[in-house]
């Protein structure tokens, strides 16, 4: 009878709860729509060796596709695969069952699997249901030829997936495959990535919905040693962010806000110890975006922008004192080389090391992973830092590291104020190439007293027609005598993608412009 109770009570609450919301851009642990697990390392040579599971969650009644995919620790992404869950499920994937051997999670859809044998309704599973395009659920394992060239391209080595091209660094372990992984919530079954077009926008596959939490474990049987931490969660909020806001997917959709997640940090601090009971040290586990296309390159090579640098890295040890990592340490000779302890998207590494030498034993370090490209800062910079200490066999501990401000505003413009589009041009256009567009602000601003905070513009194809949003965002500078001319408003550019020769719309507001592809003149249309 008392069991009875215990279930019609807990019946009671989940029917009635709706998943935890938290503050939108506050890096926390609510439910989210993207799921991060910032690095992996599956150690194929050793069955005994160090592997990395994760669990993805479904904090909500009703049945979600979790979309999720491999990248390496260059960020080029290489399998991506759904996963169904029914109200309140959760599914645990050994990276080691994937590399190892090709086994993927085993889940379907109602139509998939009527008889609920791979995806089992739970009692308080609100409803069972079916997803466009998940033909192919349950999944099969992935052909041996096929496990390999995965294998080889999350180790550095040429990989018959990019036509024998690298995609991760080669650290000469060839049986020691990592990277890092993302899941999102989707709308239906799709082979696309993040990186794809179509996959973000209105029309696109990936969902809004937050409702997926997990959690993730490094483990090491044979040096007797686990690690875990709780997935990064990034909620989405599509009305919330437009061209302009910084987004966690904000380098795929071109800055437009498509993706609507919010964003990450990049300055965070971290404890470290090496010493006392921890004399297994402190490592750094990271992730950060990259100032490159997330493509493959020709092995022996890099992709421009590698190894990244770093605004700062600022040692402190247990009594204030600091010290910049950059600088030369006692014992450690000039010249001054400037340190890339995280020169890639993914990267573990140890604090006292070769790569990150401090002169303390005991402290907190600083990084701000901000970087530049082409001099400039990079626009779409952020990352997560995580920590974990341990003690040689014996006990360890990780735990996120704090981030020190995040990178959301509290609109659409970081400082200064919008200004509307005033025109909208494009061309020349030649067939097979992208077609460049560029929007100038409506007013007449001088070029001396005029500052431009941001200009930026992104690009939607719907068929023929293209949706345009742009934003600039000015202010004012001070102490500046004003010349008499209207060159200060700035420009916003963005491109297309390759185009056929046809009649296209480019749309922006209430401006429509035709356009002919290909053209020897560009045209242009203006606001009233």
């Amino acid at each position: 009878m008392k069991r009875i109770a215990a279930l019609a009570l807990l019946s009671v609450a989940l029917t009635t709860a709706a998943p935890a919301r938290a503050d939108l851009c506050a890096i926390d642990h609510a439910p989210a729509a993207t799921l991060l697990l910032p690095y992996f390392e599956v150690d194929l040579a050793n069955p005994a060796g160090r592997t990395t599971l994760f669990s993805v969650n479904n904090a909500g009644d009703k049945a979600v596709l979790a979309h999720v995919v491999l990248w390496t620790d260059l960020a080029v992404p290489t399998l991506a695969f759904d996963v169904y869950l029914t109200g309140y499920d959760v599914q645990t994937i050994n990276l080691r069952d994937i590399f190892a051997t090709g086994t993927l999670p085993r889940t379907a859809d109602k139509d998939r699997d009527p008889s609920d044998i791979y995806s089992p309704q739970g009692e308080f599973s609100f409803s069972d249901v079916s997803f466009p395009g998940c033909e192919g659920l349950p999944l099969q394992p992935l052909p041996a030829s096929l496990a390999d060239s995965l294998q080889r391209a999350h180790s550095g080595r040429p990989s018959s997936l990019f036509q024998d091209q690298c995609a991760g660094v080669d650290r000469n372990q060839p049986q020691v495959v990592r990277g890092y992984v993302t899941v999102d919530v989707v709308k239906r079954c799709t082979p696309l990535r993040p990186s794809d077009p179509g996959y973000f926008g209105p029309d696109g596959v990936a969902g809004s919905d937050n409702v997926l939490w997990g959690d993730f474990f490094q483990v090491d049987p044979g040096g007797r040693f686990a690690q875990g931490d709780s997935l990064v969660r990034i909620e989405a909020s599509p009305d919330r962010f437009g061209p302009g806001s910084r987004t966690f997917y904000g380098r795929y959709v071109q800055g437009s806000g498509a993706d609507g997640r919010e964003p990450l940090a990049t300055a965070w601090a971290s404890r470290y110890l090496n010493g006392g009971p921890f004399n297994g040290g402190t490592d750094l586990i990271a992730w950060r975006s990259v100032p490159w296309a997330g493509s493959p390159f020709p092995c022996g090579t890099r992709p421009a922008g590698f190894p990244q640098t770093q605004q700062e890295l600022l040692v402190f040890d247990e009594e204030e004192n600091p010290v910049l990592a950059n600088q030369t340490f006692p014992g450690i000779p000039p010249p001054v080389v400037v340190l890339t302890p995280f020169p890639g998207a993914a990267t573990r590494v140890r604090i006292g090391g070769p790569d990150l030498p401090v002169p303390f034993d005991f402290g907190w370090l600083l990084s701000d992973l901000s970087s530049f490209v082409n001099a400039s800062p990079d626009p779409y910079a952020q990352a997560w830092v995580g920590q974990v200490s341990s003690a040689q066999g014996r006990f360890s501990v990780g735990f996120q590291s704090t981030h020190l401000g995040g990178l959301c505003v509290a609109d659409r413009c970081p400082a200064g104020q919008p200004v509307a589009a005033g025109q909208l041009c494009v061309g020349p256009t030649a067939a097979g190439q992208p077609a460049h567009f560029t929007v100038t602000p409506q007013g007449c601003f001088s070029s001396l007293c005029t500052e431009v905070v941001h200009a930026g513009c992104a690009v939607q194809h719907d068929g023929l027609d293209f949706r345009l949003d742009a934003l600039v965002c000015l202010q004012p500078r001070d102490s500046v005598t004003c010349t008499p001319d209207c060159n200060g408003g700035g420009m916003a550019r963005c491109d297309t993608g390759a185009l056929a020769s046809g009649t296209y719309t480019a749309r922006l507001g209430a401006l429509a412009l035709t356009f002919q592809v290909p053209s020897a003149t560009g045209s242009c249309v203006t606001a009233p």
